[in-house]
């Protein structure tokens, strides 16, 4: 209906930030990537102790982002799916009530 107008703008709104979240996750990936792109090519291939430093660099650099990343897909796109869009089908998520051991 035309009432619900405001509010389903604003959830298509909400929606694409969301997925606008995960673009900014992958873009800051590439950053990464080339931010020990360039701490390599610093570290020089003039002799063989520079060159083994900067293929130690870009070897377990470039490791570390890409655990970086697939983490960073599956708890976001996990999160968005699960709880995000499950709002679209109606679904509510109740979880249990929280019970210190202390009060």
């Amino acid at each position: 209906t035309l009432g619900n107008l405001p509010l389903s703008i604003i959830s298509a709104f909400s929606d694409v930030v969301s997925y606008l979240r995960l673009f900014a996750v992958g873009y800051a990936s590439v950053i990464v990537a080339n931010s020990f792109n360039n701490m390599a090519m610093e570290a020089g291939f003039g002799s063989i102790a520079s060159g083994l430093g900067a293929a130690f660099i870009l070897f377990f650099g470039h490791a570390l982002n890409i655990a970086l990343g697939i983490i960073a897909v599956v708890v976001h796109g996990i999160r968005l799916n699960m709880l995000e869009f499950s709002g679209h089908l109606g679904m509510q998520w109740s979880g249990r009530e929280y019970k210190p051991f202390k009060e």
